[in-house]
C-alpha cells in the first residue's frame, strides 16, 4: 500500500489532463496531494519547500521542458521519481530523457500503466536508496547485504556458461523458497521451479538475450518448494569475451507478488464495475467544460447503440440523439445545474439510429475547481426503457379500469333503481288481486262449490308469496342505497333483535348466548338487517331445542362475526348456492322463505367491504362467518354505498 504521496505536477496548460491523471490514481486507490507547477522559479522552490516524492513532467511549459526540469532534479541531489508524460515529443527525445535519469514516460492517450509506473519509479528508487545507504555504511558487510534482499524480496545470481555453474544469494533462495545453500544448483534445478505455462517462453527468450543482447528483463512465475505460485521480475546482464562470445551471466531476481496480486485485484474490481454496468444497463459519463468533450464508459455506448470509444462525443452530439421534444427540458436542468452548482435527476428519450426510441434517466452533478469555479460534470445514465414502458402500459391499464368501473357502478346504480321501482309498483296490482278475490269470496252464495273456494284460496295465496317475494326484492334492492356510518354497539343491536324473536314468538324455545361484541364504525340499518337475517335463518332451521350462539374475534384489519345454530345443517357442495338470490334448499312446504335472505347477508357483507361464508355438516349444526374491516377508507367515510 503506498503512503500518500506529495506529486509535484509540472502542467501544460490542460485542466482536462490534471483531471484525467487525478481520475486513473483515484481509481487505483493511491492516497496524493498535488502540487501544480507551470514556471521555472515555481519548479525550484517546490523541489526544497515542497518535499515531492515523484514529479510527473508534461512535456514543455511557458519557459522550459522536461528535459531541463530532469536537470535540475538532478541538481539538487534528490532521489525522486521523475516520470515523463507526453504527446507531442519524439520517441527519440523520450529515449533519450530516460537515459538521462527519467524513470519512465507515457503518452496522455494511454495513462492507465500511471499507477503502476508511480509504483515501479517508487520501488526502485527505494531500492536504490536502501542500496546506497547499505553500502555507503557498510560497503563489507555481507549481513547486512542478505537483511536487504529478505527486506525487498530480491536476491542476486550468477551463471557461468561455460561450467553451468549457478550461485544464488541468499535472497534468491529464499524466493525459491529453501534455506540458503539447502539445495545443490544447476539450470535444470532451476528451469523446473518455472511455471509449465511459462517455462517455454521464457527459456526461449533467455536464450534470445544471452546470446544476442547485453542485457535484458524478465518476468515469469514460478512454484516455489512449497507449492507456492510466485511472481518473479529478473533483470541481468551478460559479460563476453573479447570474441564476443557470452561467458558470465548475472543479475538480481525480485519477488513482485504481491504488487501482481494488487494489480490483478484492481483489474478485477474494473472488470466487476464493467459487468455490473452492463447487467444493470448503466453507464457513467464526464464532461469536460472546457473542451465540451464527453468521456463516456462502455455501457453507455452500448445503451446508445455505438461501439464503444469509436467516436469522441461532445454535447452537441448529445443533443442530436436526444427526442427532439425533450432537448430544451435537457438544456436547460444542465443549465441549470452548472449555474447553480445543484445536482439533477431527469427522464428523457432518446433517438437511435435505426429510429427506434428509448428512455433514460440521467443524473449529473457539477465539480468545482479549488477557485469553486465549475470544471466538469459528471453523472451517470441508465437505460429504464423497460421499466417505462411497464408504466405507461400500467397507467393505461389502470385507465381503462377506472372506465369499466365507472360503466359498471353508472349499470348497478341503474339496475338499484328498476329494481326499487319495479318491486315498488307492483304491490299496487297485487294488492288489488288480493282485495277482489276477498270481495268475490263475500259475494258467492253459501253452498257454491267448495272446489271454486280451493281455487280462491290458492291464488289468494299465491299472491301474498309473491308480495312476500317482491318486499323481500324491494329490501334486496334497497341495500345499495347510500346511507350514513356512525358508532355501532353490536352488542345492543343483537340483544334487540333476539327480544323481537322471543316477543313475536311465544312458543319459542331458544338458547341464546350472546358474546361480548365490538363497537364498529358502520350503518346501524345494514347491521341490523344482517344479524336479523342470520339470526332468524339459524331459528328457522333449528330442531325443537335451539342452541345459537352470537361472538366475534378480533383479527389485526378486521372484526370475524359468527352466528352458530345447532340446527339442520347445510350440504357443503351447497354453501355457494345458499348466497344465490332466490335459491332454495327445501320447498316452501318444509320451510317458508323466498331466497333472498342469505343473498341480502352477502351484498351487505361485501359492500361493507368483508366477506361471508359458512362451515356445516348435515345434522350437525352451521356457523355463518362474516367479517367487517376495522379501517374504513376515505372514500367510505359518512356517505357509504352500502
Amino acid at each position: 500500500m503506498i503512503k500518500k504521496l506529495n506529486i509535484l505536477y509540472l502542467l501544460e496548460d490542460s485542466s482536462y489532463d490534471e483531471a484525467k491523471v487525478r481520475r486513473i490514481l483515484n481509481k487505483a486507490g493511491i492516497d496524493f496531494l498535488f502540487l501544480l507547477v507551470y514556471q521555472l522559479q515555481e519548479y525550484q522552490n517546490a523541489l526544497e519547500k515542497f518535499s515531492p516524492d515523484l514529479v510527473l513532467a508534461e512535456h514543455s511549459t511557458f519557459e522550459f521542458d522536461s528535459f531541463d526540469a530532469l536537470k535540475i532534479l538532478k541538481q539538487t541531489g534528490l532521489k525522486i521519481p521523475f516520470i515523463l508524460i507526453t504527446d507531442n515529443v519524439s520517441e527519440e527525445f523520450a529515449v533519450n530523457v530516460l537515459k538521462e535519469g527519467a524513470d519512465d514516460y507515457l503518452v496522455k492517450t494511454n495513462l492507465s500503466r500511471l499507477p503502476n509506473a508511480i509504483e515501479n519509479a517508487l520501488e526502485k528508487r527505494r531500492l536504490e536508496i536502501e542500496r546506497e545507504h547499505f553500502i555507503s555504511d557498510m560497503i563489507d558487510s555481507q549481513s547486512l547485504l542478505k537483511e536487504a534482499e529478505d527486506l525487498a524480496k530480491f536476491g542476486s545470481f550468477k551463471l557461468d556458461l561455460k561450467t553451468e555453474h549457478i550461485q544464488w544469494s541468499d535472497g534468491t533462495y529464499r524466493i525459491f523458497g529453501y534455506q540458503p545453500n539447502e539445495q545443490k544448483l544447476s539450470y535444470e534445478f532451476f528451469i523446473q521451479h518455472v511455471h509449465p505455462e511459462d517455462v517455454n517462453e521464457f527459456a526461449s527468450s533467455l536464450s534470445y538475450t544471452i546470446n544476442n543482447l547485453d542485457s535484458g528483463e524478465f518476468l515469469f512465475r514460478i512454484i516455489d518448494k512449497n507449492q507456492n505460485i510466485k511472481y518473479v521480475e529478473s533483470k541481468l546482464a551478460i559479460k563476453k569475451d573479447k570474441e564476443g562470445i557470452p561467458f558470465l551471466v548475472t543479475g538480481v531476481n525480485k519477488d513482485i507478488t504481491d504488487r501482481k496480486k494488487a494489480e490483478e485485484k484492481i483489474a478485477s474490481h474494473e472488470e466487476l464495475i464493467r459487468l455490473s454496468q452492463a447487467m444493470a444497463h448503466i453507464g457513467s459519463w464526464e464532461r469536460d467544460l472546457k473542451t465540451d468533450t464527453l468521456y463516456w464508459t462502455d455501457e453507455l455506448y452500448r445503451i446508445y447503440r455505438l461501439e464503444p470509444q469509436s467516436e469522441l462525443i461532445s454535447f452537441e452530439r448529445l443533443m442530436e440523439c436526444i427526442h427532439p421534444e425533450d432537448r430544451e427540458k435537457v438544456k436547460e436542468v444542465v443549465k441549470k445545474c452548472i449555474e447553480n452548482y445543484q445536482p439533477y435527476s431527469i427522464n428523457f428519450r432518446i433517438i437511435l439510429e435505426d429510429g427506434s426510441e428509448k428512455f433514460l434517466l440521467s443524473t449529473g452533478e457539477i465539480v468545482l475547481n479549488k477557485n469553486n469555479q465549475p470544471i466538469k460534470m459528471r453523472g451517470m445514465a441508465a437505460d429504464v426503457t423497460a421499466a417505462k414502458r411497464s408504466e405507461l402500459q400500467l397507467l393505461q391499464l389502470n385507465k381503462e379500469l377506472q372506465e369499466r368501473a365507472s360503466a359498471l357502478t353508472s349499470s348497478n346504480a341503474e339496475l338499484e333503481q328498476f329494481a326499487y321501482i319495479a318491486s315498488h309498483d307492483l304491490q299496487e296490482p297485487l294488492r288489488m288481486v288480493i282485495s277482489f278475490l276477498h270481495l268475490l269470496d263475500k259475494k258467492l252464495p253459501t253452498n257454491y262449490d267448495p272446489q271454486i273456494k280451493k281455487y280462491i284460496n290458492y291464488a289468494v295465496d299465491g299472491a301474498f308469496r309473491m308480495k312476500i317475494m317482491i318486499q323481500d326484492l324491494l329490501e334486496f334492492s334497497r341495500v345499495g342505497i347510500k346511507r350514513e356510518f356512525s358508532q355501532v354497539d353490536c352488542n345492543i343491536v343483537v340483544n334487540r333483535i333476539i327480544s323481537i324473536f322471543k316477543l313475536s314468538d311465544d312458543n319459542l324455545k331458544a338458547d341464546f348466548t350472546v358474546n361480548k361484541l365490538p363497537i364498529i364504525n358502520s350503518s346501524e340499518h345494514l347491521i341490523h338487517q344482517l344479524f336479523h337475517n342470520l339470526v332468524g335463518n339459524a331459528i328457522k332451521y333449528c330442531n325443537n331445542s335451539c342452541a345459537i350462539e352470537v361472538g366475534c374475534n378480533e383479527n389485526n384489519t378486521t372484526w370475524q362475526f359468527y352466528v352458530k345454530d345447532n340446527g339442520i345443517g347445510i350440504d357443503p357442495q351447497s354453501f355457494d348456492k345458499i348466497f344465490t338470490i332466490f335459491q332454495r334448499l327445501h320447498t316452501k312446504k318444509e320451510y317458508s322463505g323466498t331466497g333472498i335472505g342469505l343473498a341480502i347477508c352477502k351484498k351487505i357483507v361485501e359492500n361493507l367491504g368483508g366477506s361471508i361464508w359458512v362451515k356445516s355438516d348435515l345434522r350437525k349444526g352451521s356457523t355463518f362467518y362474516f367479517t367487517i374491516p376495522k379501517q374504513i377508507y376515505e372514500n367510505q367515510k359518512g356517505n357509504i354505498t352500502s
